[in-house]
């Protein structure tokens, strides 16, 4: 009888077969650690019954489910699947152990989602069957990873011929590099000087910190002063660039305020409105008065406009 019992016990522990350290986890700081293997559906492996429960069936409890676990030191520990768990998606949970057995109440640190294949423990969301190899017809299917890589192949081609496209035009010298620079020589062009007031005089009259040491050579383009105080801008005409010492500017018409050191100043090309401007002002007609006997062109109907003065 003894034989018999003996042989029963031996032949019960041959049947539960392991593979070797499929389960790894870590767990930084902890001593002892378990982990327990449960379904999508959240059923927990019972080790000696061999099947999956609802946690607490038959008043078990985490020393029911519990795998033990081996510390290899720095937070790892490491365990072993049972073979006798079928393949399939599971999540293996780990635990830390604060008594003597594991308990309900130890918490779970750390979690791994993958699929097991009955020997095999592979950490991934993809199933083995559902990774690409194009050789193997049923992993070309609708709903597998190669399926859907398959699916993308003809989108992805035209993807890259576009980006390819692209990176042709832009690289240096392509259609559109060429059309950048047109565009950037075009607008350089525009600001003829970047600078900043010296000293302000009034409100028509001030001093820059740079600019061409000759007279009259942005005379009737645009100067742009952004205030310091509150970063608006304006902008006025130049009827005087004169160069002694230093630049000094004045404008056709007086700014809202009075230009100050550090001001930031643009000079900007002229536009037609200035030429014609300046045909005005510098041209023949220079006084127009609506009254008669003041010494200038009569035009009846018009208020008085003083030369460079804003109409």
């Amino acid at each position: 009888m003894k034989k018999i019992i003996y042989l029963c016990v031996l032949c019960g522990l041959c049947g539960q077969i392991w593979a070797a350290n499929e389960i790894r986890a870590f767990c930084p700081g902890a001593t002892t650690c378990f982990s327990v293997v449960r379904e999508i559906d959240g059923d927990v492996w019972h080790v000696v019954d061999q099947q999956f429960e609802v946690w607490g069936t038959d008043a078990n409890d985490a020393d029911d489910y519990d795998i033990a676990l081996v510390d290899k030191s720095g937070g790892m520990f490491v365990g072993t699947m049972d073979t006798n768990i079928s393949a399939g998606q599971y999540h293996i949970v780990t635990h830390q152990q604060a008594g003597a057995n594991p308990a309900d109440t130890d918490p779970a640190i750390w979690q791994e989602y993958g699929d097991w294949s009955g020997t095999v423990w592979i950490p991934a969301t993809i199933t083995a069957g559902d990774v690409w190899e194009e050789l193997v017809a049923d992993h070309t299917g609708e709903t597998t990873f190669g399926g859907e890589v398959g699916g993308l192949d003809p989108n992805l081609t035209l993807v890259l011929a576009d980006t390819s496209e692209i990176q042709t035009d832009q690289k240096d010298g392509g259609r559109l590099d060429l059309i950048w620079d047109a565009i950037k020589y075009k607008t350089d062009l525009l600001t003829l000087l970047d600078t900043t007031v010296k000293a302000g005089t009034d409100a028509n009259s001030f001093t820059l910190t740079d600019g061409p040491d000759a007279n009259s050579v942005y005379t009737w383009h645009v100067i742009m002063v952004e205030d310091a105080d509150d970063s608006h801008y304006e902008m006025r005409y130049i009827v005087d660039w004169e160069y002694d010492t230093e630049v000094s500017v004045r404008v056709q018409s007086p700014f809202t305020f009075t230009p100050a050191a550090n001001d930031i100043v643009h000079v900007i090309g002229t536009d037609y409105e200035a030429i014609l401007w300046r045909f005005l002002i510098d041209g023949p007609i220079y006084r127009i008065d609506y009254s008669p006997g003041a010494g200038g062109t009569q035009f009846p109907g018009l208020t008085q406009w003083e030369r460079d003065e804003d109409p």
